[in-house]
């Protein structure tokens, strides 16, 4: 029994240690600037300009391709998925191709943002 209590004061004693020494100020600001500087410590991300490709499988559903291109300095997104016949296009803050307010135009936004 006194085994089992030592190793029971002992694992209290870890655990408040461990917590009691965890920066308790970090905010989610903090937290996403952090993140932003172990990721990106040459600060480029704001010059994204590119054209990502994309291939998913899926079990049990057809496979998917798709293309995202992301202007950062235009601020300018379009996403393709031609196997599903969609297109959701942001210039801006204005969808291309569908009306603002509308369903596709908050899909297209949502997904801007992701």
């Amino acid at each position: 029994m006194k085994n089992f209590q030592h190793s029971s004061l002992s694992v209290v004693f870890i655990l408040v240690f461990c917590f009691g020494s965890c920066d308790s100020k970090l905010t989610g600001s903090k937290l996403i600037q952090k993140s932003i500087e172990y990721h990106d410590p040459k600060g480029q991300w704001q010059e994204l300009n590119r054209v990502f490709y994309f291939a998913d499988s899926r079990p049990g559903k057809p496979s998917r391709q798709y293309t995202v291109q992301i202007d950062l300095p235009d601020n300018y997104f379009k996403y393709i998925n031609s196997g599903e016949n969609l297109v959701y296009e942001v210039d801006g803050e204005n969808c291309i191709g569908s009306e603002q307010g509308s369903k596709d135009c908050e899909r297209a936004m949502m997904l801007r943002n992701y």
